[in-house]
Formats: structure tokens, sequence, C-alpha cells
């Protein structure tokens, strides 16, 4: 995967989305390694191919916008009077 962000700063983070045609690449600047250049992390979001495991593109989408919350350190927790929820909804069956 080659870089598609380019950090401005050593103090930020950069969230970098592309969609692909099975799901989403994703790349998360983390500051700078001993030699002064930027790391950047990389990961897949995919969507699955086969029946038993299948991700749809919905599934896969709830899993890219968790990573987004996640990567900015909103994180769910019992303790909070608020928390974030992202749910996927069952319309009601269409003819």
């Amino acid at each position: 995967m080659s870089h598609f962000i380019a950090p401005i700063g050593d103090d930020d983070t950069i969230m970098g989305i592309k969609r692909v045609s099975n799901g989403f690449e994703i790349q998360i600047s983390e500051g700078e390694d001993e030699n002064g250049n930027i790391k950047i992390s990389e990961m897949v979001i995919q969507e699955k191919d086969n029946i038993i495991d299948d991700m749809d593109d919905l599934e896969a989408a709830q899993n890219l916008l968790y990573q987004v919350l996640e990567t900015f350190g909103y994180h769910y927790s019992k303790h909070n009077k608020r928390n974030i929820e992202i749910k996927i909804k069952k319309n009601r069956e269409i003819d």
C-alpha cells in the first residue's frame, strides 16, 4: 500500500481513508521514529467474499467508523453519561 497521507507535524494525528473495491484502506500517522521520520500505520477493513463469514459493505463501513472513533480517543464506557453508538438497522422487508 502506498502512502496517501502526509502529516504536517509530529503532534498531529491524521487518518486517511481510501475506498477500494472490497473495503477500505486506512493510514494513521503515529508520530516520529528515532530518525525523525513520520511513522504511518496501515490497515485494511475488507468485506468478506464467502457466505459463512459474510461482512457486507454496511458492516465494513461500521468497522471503519469504530476505527475512526478509536483513533481519535472516543471509547465506550459504562461510566460515561453519553456514548456514541453505531448501529446497522434492518428496515422492514421491501417487495
